[in-house]
């Protein structure tokens, strides 16, 4: 994955066993922070994860995962969730839903 991930973007497929649909996520994840964050803070928790900073939306911050993050965004959502950093409330995904008719 990681000679990939040097020449191309890589996403996490999964495929749901009933329906064979994919669920596919992105490089970009979505920070809520606890209250809404100034742009030093939004800043410093892109600065300290390795995270393009994307977007602000009121309380949340769009960032991506970059190849310097050293992670992927399921383990990435998953460590800071479980680690809350401070002004953190959480951090969710990003996928889509693929339906494969059959």
């Amino acid at each position: 994955m990681a000679r990939v991930r040097q020449h191309y973007v890589a996403h996490h497929v999964y495929l749901l066993k009933r329906s064979q649909d994919q669920l596919r996520f992105t490089e970009d994840i979505m920070v809520t922070f606890e209250t809404v964050p100034s742009d030093e803070m939004a800043n410093e928790f892109a600065e300290k994860y390795n995270l393009e900073k994307v977007e602000i939306l009121w309380r949340s911050v769009i960032c991506r995962l970059t190849n310097k993050s050293g992670t992927n965004p399921i383990k990435f959502v998953r460590y800071i969730n479980e680690n809350k950093p401070k002004g953190v409330a959480y951090v969710e995904h990003n996928f889509y839903h693929i339906a494969i008719s059959i």
